[in-house]
């Protein structure tokens, strides 16, 4: 194994013990957000928009709400004009250097419709540095939870959603 492969996995096995079940900082004001909103924007770029994937699909499973995961360079085209209604944009930034104009770009053209705006970072409990891969990962550790605690203000079982069943069948 290469030595910096072999640094950058240390790092982020480091960070991940690290957070040892902490919660993000801003957990109770996203919370508040969740249940404020009726349709949700999860932005992200290169693997934070895998992330942005994945947490618009648990926020539809779980709370049934309406969530869009969408690319930082592509959502300021068409999907822009939503924001002129109710709705909260979660950004995943896994503090790349490489997607930050673009997602500073969408940041503060967001800002400046009524959308409720809230970036998460890594950085937000003290890890940086991370592979992009590690980062998207402690982004998803980090707003899991308050999917979870959402989803139950809701009246929803997250482990069992109303609509949905963990085996498909096909014919």
């Amino acid at each position: 194994m290469k030595p910096a492969y072999r640094d950058r996995i240390t790092a982020a096995i480091r960070a991940f013990a690290d957070l040892d079940g902490r919660s993000h900082p801003d957990a109770d004001h996203l919370r508040a957000a969740f249940l404020r909103s009726s349709h949700v924007y999860v932005i992200g770029r290169d693997t934070g928009f895998g992330a942005a994937q994945e947490v618009a699909l648990k926020i539809k499973e779980t709370c049934a709400i309406h969530a869009e995961a969408f690319s930082g360079s592509e959502v300021l085209h068409g999907p822009l004009q939503l924001a002129t209604r109710p709705l909260l944009v979660l950004m995943l930034d896994t503090g790349q250097p490489s997607i930050q104009e673009s997602l500073d770009l969408a940041e503060t053209r967001f800002r400046q419709t009524p959308a409720t705006v809230l970036r998460l970072r890594t950085e937000d409990v003290g890890v940086a540095g991370l592979s992009p891969a590690a980062a998207a990962a402690i982004l998803l550790y980090l707003v899991y939870p308050v999917i979870l605690s959402t989803a139950v203000a809701l009246g929803h079982d997250p482990d069992r959603p109303a609509t949905l069943s963990k085996v498909t069948a096909t014919t």
